[in-house]
């Protein structure tokens, strides 16, 4: 209304200034229509579509993705009956290395949320698996098989935890630290009948040759099914990101740091979103970190309405800034992030096309809150079997692998397209 009248009343302004005026609200108003909360502006930039080494497989399912800068790691399961395996392959010079059965196993906790992870460090390999630990549903322990590029072995089906209380152990993060890995997960150990606690999120390193680090406890009370994220760099500091779980069950994006010496900092909520539920939305964040900048993107849905957030970081305390809206004014979630420089990330969130239709949708966005127009990589479902989708980035390319859910089995798909192929808005 305040433009309005301000675009009235340069009518009555001698004429010079008139023209100012008005070229000023012009200016106001387009820039106001352009970064408004929601943006349905698309492009369709030419995609690649990359064969891997699942594609003759079937039933395959849940592909991962990390990079370490001169190549993609990747991984994904098969099920054949009760057998589930668990294949590695590395993706270097446009080519990807035979796919290597890492593990199988006839008692894996196989589910469509809670999905195995990979991380590589200076050659060295670490993978996970969930392996039930009881009848009970969900009663399984987080195991773990690691590479040691000095010894070129593998060390296979390790525990991750200490405890062996047949409870939930799963949704883990692990990225590189120092020489070997660090991984956050969540716990169960106290939500026995005996214990009647929540469940908690935890930390612990480890090393080339397969060696644990001290347990650490994150927080003692968290929400049940959430997928947690990690960042870490090369001189040991770390972050993770997890969905929290307050007494009046607001289950916000939480945030803790590890600065030196093996100590957490309190958590820290981001966002405020709010969020009352009474139950998990099994919709974790994701973060990525590049150089000392951290983006992290979350699912939220307060007062019933669902949304894709991001907020970013330039420190390792936890701090974080205003966080930016993404989706088209709905979302279905399942994020994931990857930074593409100091002042920039690529985002990935499914979200509602129409009333039968679900989409994969990719923007990259600016610290400041600019945002690309929208790519949509794939039409998908919301069912579970679609899973959670990936993009990983090397050189300048982004890589996006995610599950194609059919009648009676799955498969896997994966495209690329440059980074320069995401345009701005304006």
């Amino acid at each position: 209304m305040l433009l309005i009248l301000i675009y009235m009343q340069s009518f009555m302004m001698p004429n010079r200034k008139s023209i100012i005026v008005l070229f000023f609200v012009s200016l106001v108003l387009v820039l106001w229509g352009c970064v408004g909360e929601h943006s349905t502006k698309t492009q369709a930039p030419e995609m690649v579509r990359i064969t891997g080494p699942w594609a003759a497989m079937t039933n395959a399912s849940m592909p991962r993705l990390f990079s370490d800068g001169s190549s993609i790691h990747a991984t994904w399961v098969t099920t054949q009956g009760p057998v589930s395996t668990l294949y590695l392959s590395q993706y270097t010079a446009e080519q990807w290395t035979p796919a290597i059965a890492v593990h199988s196993g006839d008692n894996w906790f196989v589910n469509w949320a809670d999905f195995p992870q990979v991380a590589a460090n200076d050659g060295h390999v670490v993978t996970t698996y969930l392996e039930k630990s009881s009848k009970a549903t969900y009663a399984y322990d987080l195991r773990y098989n690691i590479f040691n590029a000095r010894t070129q072995t593998w060390h296979k089906g390790l525990k991750l935890h200490s405890d062996t209380t047949k409870t939930e152990h799963g949704f883990v993060s692990i990225r590189p630290y120092r020489k070997g890995f660090l991984a956050a997960w969540l716990d169960g150990r106290l939500t026995t009948s005996h214990h009647q606690g929540a469940m908690t999120i935890r930390a612990r390193s480890i090393s080339p040759d397969g060696t644990l680090g001290e347990e650490m406890l994150l927080d003692e009370r968290v929400c049940d099914c959430c997928q947690t994220a990690m960042t870490t760099d090369s001189i040991g500091h770390a972050m993770v990101a997890y969905r929290d779980r307050s007494l009046d069950e607001i289950r916000d994006i939480s945030v803790v740091s590890m600065l030196d010496s093996d100590k957490w900092s309190s958590p820290s909520v981001i966002g405020s979103d709010e969020w009352q539920i009474a139950g998990c939305p099994v919709n974790g964040p994701a973060m990525d970190r590049y150089a000392n900048h951290t983006a992290l993107v979350w699912f939220s849905a307060p007062e019933n309405d669902p949304q894709v957030k991001i907020a970013f970081s330039d420190d390792d305390q936890g701090s974080f800034g205003p966080a930016f809206r993404l989706d088209s004014g709905n979302a279905t979630g399942r994020v994931a992030v990857v930074m593409l420089n100091e002042n920039e990330a690529a985002v990935l969130w499914m979200e509602p096309a129409d009333a039968d239709k679900v989409v994969l949708q990719l923007q990259k966005v600016s610290t400041s809150g600019r945002k690309s127009l929208m790519v949509t990589i794939a039409d998908t479902t919301a069912d579970r079997a679609s899973g959670f989708a990936q993009i990983s980035l090397l050189h300048d390319q982004l890589y996006i692998a995610y599950t194609r859910a059919g009648k009676d089995s799955s498969m896997i798909q994966m495209v690329s397209l440059p980074v320069d192929t995401l345009l701005y808005e304006f």
